[in-house]
């Protein structure tokens, strides 16, 4: 797994604006270590572009390129200029003052199919989950009473793959949330999932989180939960959360109510072929905060 910043290159092939956005991608991109650069010609961009390398164009012809090229690109266009034109790229760019080094990585990650580490704690990285963690997850899985309050994966291997493969290319690029992979730093093992997910007939995201039990009782789960609520409260802007836990589930009632969660409600959640009854617990992130 790839962690820290990948970009090291920044190349501006701009028709326009292009002394002004390097001065402030300079200033802003310094403290990640990224390197930008004005480039005015395709020798130039053949002799320095690498595989580490970010292209902002306002140029189709130079987008075209860098697409052919498998190269990660992003149209910028200064509105100033006016209405932006049509183009080919999944993202514009519209001013360079939104632009900083986890901005460019998580682009550069998702062109190259390279998951995006969401938070990192003190003993943890959160990070998107890929096929390789599949098996591993059923190793979680299997551990005692884990599914007692949960749905098991498929109980075929292969159909979870397809179904990851699948979760991968649509939600975490559609929406930017899911559920993600706790991972271990000492030792770089996969000990549980985290994440937020959308529960239909209800407004807030759901907090979810699975913690393998050998790992249950050491503080991974709260300190897992903790940097997905950062996360949707910073980068999603979400204003509340909720989780739904069957009543009988004490230890994760207990984790739920250690993180703010307030109970709110008794309601029936489908799980799998049947309806359980759980109970709703919510948190207000904004009061919280002022708190």
């Amino acid at each position: 797994m790839e962690y820290g910043l990948l970009v090291k290159n920044v190349f501006l092939w701009l028709d326009k604006d292009g002394e002004e956005v390097r001065n402030i991608l300079m200033k802003t991109l310094r403290k990640d270590d990224i390197h930008v650069s004005l480039i005015k010609s395709e020798i130039e961009w053949r002799t320095y572009k690498d595989d580490k390398s970010f292209l902002l164009t306002d140029n189709e012809k130079y987008l075209d390129l860098a697409i052919s090229n498998k190269m990660a690109a992003a149209f910028y266009w200064n509105l100033e200029r006016g209405p932006c034109p049509a183009t080919k790229s999944k993202w514009i760019i519209e001013g360079a003052n939104e632009i900083n080094g986890m901005f460019l990585d998580r682009l550069f990650r998702r062109k190259h199919k390279i998951p995006w580490v969401i938070r990192e704690t003190k003993r943890c990285i959160i990070r998107e989950i890929v096929l390789e963690d599949v098996p591993l997850l059923y190793n979680i899985y299997e551990g005692e009473g884990i599914t007692e309050f949960m749905e098991p994966l498929f109980e075929n291997m292969e159909d979870e793959i397809a179904y990851t493969k699948a979760y991968i290319e649509s939600m975490y690029e559609f929406y930017q949330y899911g559920m993600w992979i706790v991972e271990k730093k000492e030792g770089g093992e996969v000990i549980g999932r985290v994440g937020l997910e959308h529960r239909e007939g209800y407004e807030e995201l759901e907090l979810g989180y699975i913690i393998g039990r050998e790992y249950e009782r050491k503080g991974y789960g709260r300190e897992a939960c903790r940097a997905a609520i950062q996360y949707a409260k910073e980068e999603l802007e979400c204003k509340a959360l909720h989780c739904f836990i069957m009543e009988e589930n004490i230890p994760s009632i207990k984790l739920c109510e250690s993180l703010g969660f307030h109970y709110l409600e008794n309601v029936y959640i489908e799980q799998g072929k049947k309806k359980e009854k759980m109970k709703r617990f919510y948190l207000d992130i904004c009061r919280e905060e002022k708190e």
